[in-house]
């Protein structure tokens, strides 16, 4: 479903993400949502709203029943990912998790970042 609207790279994952819900990865925490879950596929929108007024790449990760957009810092991660066909392979026979986690910036913000692992 998302090759049309979100990378250029032609990867066809297995797993019908349409119905999916959307969400960010700070809302996916603030939810109470798991911590961990099963990455089903990734994406890049090419066309994804940054700010009000600027639009750019934004990285997402699909797990069932959601879209969760990622911080912009994980751009290059999944422009890796999708780049290698072995990864791709794994993301789509389900080997992939990922582990959400909390950090504290250089200013004292609590910050969300994800981690991603084999199954």
């Amino acid at each position: 479903m998302f090759n049309e609207l979100s990378n250029k790279k032609n990867v066809e994952w297995s797993y019908d993400s349409t119905n999916n819900d959307w969400t960010s990865l700070d809302k996916w925490v603030e939810e109470g949502r798991p911590e961990k879950f099963i990455v089903l596929g990734v994406f890049i929108n090419p066309h994804g709203k940054i700010t009000k007024n600027e639009e750019g790449e934004v990285p997402y990760v699909i797990t069932k029943g959601f879209n969760i957009r990622l911080p912009l810092w994980c751009v290059k991660m999944v422009k890796m990912l999708l780049d290698d066909p072995a990864l791709i392979e794994g993301i789509d026979s389900g080997k992939c998790g990922a582990k959400v986690m909390q950090y504290e910036d250089q200013f004292g913000k609590t910050r969300n970042k994800i981690e991603l692992y084999d199954m």
